[in-house]
C-alpha cells in the first residue's frame, strides 16, 4: 500500500495563482483555476479565508496578522480537512514559518502584498504565477461594501505602488507573471 502524502509532499507544479482580495477575486481566481487545474495557490493576506480550496501557501506584509489569518481558516467550515498553509512574510513573528527579510525594503517601501506574494512565489521556485484579484486599481477589495466611502478607498492606483510592479514586468521574461485582469493585466498580459 502506497503511503498518503501531504500537500506540502506532493511534486511541486510550475504554476501558482496568487490571490489577491481585488473587487473581481471571485471571478479571476475560479477563471485560473480552471486554466491551471494542477496549479498552487498562495493566497495574499485576509483572502485565505475566503478560498473554499487547498491553500498551499499564505503571504503578507502584515506580519502581526499572519497567524489571526491562517488560525481564521481553519475555524471556517469549508476548509475542514486542509491541511494549514505555509506562512511567508518579511518579519519573524508567531505564525510565521518562511521569513523573507531580502524582500523587506524595496527604495524605502515593499510594495503590496501581492507583490511580495509574486516574489516569494518566484523564489519558492515557481516558473508561471497567474494573479487573481490583483488588479492594482481603486476598485475596492471582493469585500467591501458596493459602494466605497473615499476616505476607505485603497488607492493601489497611485503610482508609487505601481513603480515596483512596473520594474517587475521590465526584469523578467514575457509569460512569467500574467494576470486575469484590472492594470496589472495590461502590464503583464493575460494567461
Amino acid at each position: 500500500m502506497s503511503p498518503i502524502l501531504t500537500i506540502q509532499q506532493l511534486p511541486t507544479p510550475e504554476t501558482i495563482i496568487v490571490a489577491g482580495s481585488g473587487r473581481k477575486f471571485y471571478d479571476e481566481f475560479y477563471a485560473a483555476t480552471e486554466l491551471a487545474p494542477l496549479a498552487h495557490v498562495l493566497a495574499v493576506n485576509f483572502t485565505a479565508c475566503f478560498i473554499a480550496a487547498p491553500l498551499h501557501h499564505l503571504a503578507s506584509l502584515h506580519y502581526q496578522e499572519v497567524d489571526a489569518f491562517r488560525r481564521a481558516r481553519a475555524c471556517l467550515d469549508f476548509c475542514y480537512g486542509y491541511e494549514p498553509p505555509v506562512t511567508h512574510s518579511n518579519h519573524a513573528h508567531d505564525g510565521v514559518d518562511r521569513v523573507w527579510p531580502e524582500f523587506d525594503n524595496e527604495e524605502g517601501r515593499q510594495g503590496t502584498s501581492s507583490l511580495f506574494a509574486v516574489k516569494v512565489a518566484l523564489a519558492l521556485g515557481y516558473k508561471r504565477v497567474i494573479l487573481a484579484g490583483v488588479p492594482m486599481d481603486a476598485t475596492g477589495r471582493f469585500y467591501d461594501p458596493p459602494i466605497i466611502p473615499e476616505r476607505s478607498r485603497w488607492k493601489y492606483d497611485a503610482a508609487p505602488l505601481r513603480k515596483p510592479w512596473e520594474r517587475m514586468a521590465r526584469e523578467l521574461p514575457p509569460g512569467t507573471v500574467t494576470s486575469m485582469g484590472g492594470w496589472t493585466a495590461q502590464v503583464f498580459g493575460r494567461p
